[in-house]
């Protein structure tokens, strides 16, 4: 049975990578109607942000990195009002710090990870993630390569996001494929 994504977490949602790329591609998603009209979008970073202002920052990127041809006014205020923010900072792997997630998340058991971090924080991420029972059994997470620096930081990470989140819900992909 095919269980569709509630949430969409995106963890890294005030970087750099999430303004040039990640909200965009949600956008033109939106836009498309190839997103269930249900889906919701949780945007996350370290620092405390009212929903409001971080709605107002996400317009900001799309007006800012989305061709003006392609922003349409209706798929924008469609996308905005799905649109929450949860402060959340990897910290030592417990549930610690993960209360404004948790609320956000809460009757959710069908979420969607994007990890747009440093891959330094995937693993510490994923470990607070199973540690305050948001890791449930149909959520899936995304890690965008290079996952480390080296080998033995591959490792590391993949196994403590592993530890976690069972494989067939890891998802590895890279921005370039073509480079």
């Amino acid at each position: 049975m095919k269980h569709s994504v509630q949430k969409f977490v995106l963890f890294g949602a005030t970087g750099d990578l999430s303004q040039r790329m990640v909200w965009p591609s949600l956008y033109h998603l939106c836009r498309e109607k190839l997103v269930p009209p249900t889906l919701t979008f949780v945007g996350s970073a370290r620092n405390a942000m009212p929903n409001e202002e971080f709605r107002r920052f996400v317009e900001g990127a799309l007006r800012k990195h989305v061709l003006p041809d392609y922003l349409k006014e209706d798929a924008l205020s469609d996308l905005l009002t799905r649109v929450t923010y949860a402060p959340f900072e990897a910290g030592d792997g417990t549930a610690k710090g993960t209360e404004a997630l948790r609320a956000a998340l809460a009757g959710n058991n069908r979420i969607l990870y994007f990890m747009a971090t440093s891959p330094k924080v995937y693993g510490p991420t994923a470990l607070s993630l199973g540690a305050a029972g948001l890791a449930c059994e149909h959520c899936r997470i995304i890690l965008e390569k290079p996952i480390g620096t080296d080998y033995d930081s591959s490792v590391a990470i993949n196994e403590a996001v592993g530890s976690v989140f069972q494989e067939v819900r890891i998802f590895r992909i890279a921005r370039y494929p073509g480079k």
